[in-house]
């Protein structure tokens, strides 16, 4: 058992997440993860599923992004690879891009901050309560997997007391912590098609304008 398997193990044992599922999270598949440019985290809210401990990275392998809030995921690993190639890559609707952007989010990794006892809605107050009570495992867990790129789900709020040393990216809404980057963003679930887009086209824009990949790649974290 390696240490972030380690970490998951022991979390789950905490006194407030026994007697509920704790679904462990993480990066989806090791092997694409390690040829992922950049490497990218997605930290987002909670996970729901009712009965015994589940793994949702085993869950996103088997069967890809299949709810609208991991398609729009998908979507933005899609925008994020090909910027960092020197494209502007139009919103993926033809089956190759979608199936391309599949992939893409296979290579990537999701980390919620509520790792048990998940909600339809989530609550602003729980979600505080839980970055407090479990925030040094989640900081733990997000520097063992070390991504290059980390698209916070409207959860920065919940996570910002853990890097006290965040700097301003250049950009609204970019914060850079070391040669990581942190973007407060929107949370990726969307059930209109409007807002898929405005949401794909705002990250895109995001990025082009505040040079985050230009600037990993002058800090020496350009992944090859």
């Amino acid at each position: 058992m390696d240490a972030h398997e380690e970490l998951l193990t022991e979390w789950s044992q905490r006194k407030h997440h026994q007697g509920h599922c704790f679904i462990k999270d993480g990066i989806i598949d090791s092997t694409r993860w390690k040829s992922a440019s950049p490497r990218v985290l997605f930290l987002l809210k909670e996970a729901r599923h009712e009965g015994s401990s589940w793994d949702l990275r085993e869950f996103i392998r088997e069967s890809g992004p299949k709810s609208p809030t991991f398609w729009n995921a998908a979507y933005w690993c899609y925008a994020i690879h090909h910027i960092a190639l020197g494209q502007v890559p139009r919103f993926p609707i033809e089956k190759q891009s979608k199936d391309e952007a599949a992939e893409l989010f296979r290579s990537s990794a999701v980390v919620n901050i509520k790792k048990s006892g998940g909600t339809v809605q989530s609550v602003h107050d729980d979600l505080e309560r839980y970055g407090q009570q479990d925030g040094s495992y989640i900081k733990k867990q997000i520097d063992l997997i070390d991504p290059q790129i980390v698209i916070c789900g409207y959860t920065w709020c919940y996570v910002k007391h853990l890097w006290p040393d965040a700097q301003d990216g250049g950009y609204d809404l970019v914060l850079r912590v070391g040669g990581r980057v942190f973007i407060d963003f929107w949370h990726p679930a969307s059930y209109q098609k409007s807002l898929e887009q405005l949401k794909y086209y705002a990250l895109t824009c995001l990025l082009q304008n505040s040079h985050v990949l230009s600037k990993l790649a002058l800090a020496g974290r350009n992944p090859g």
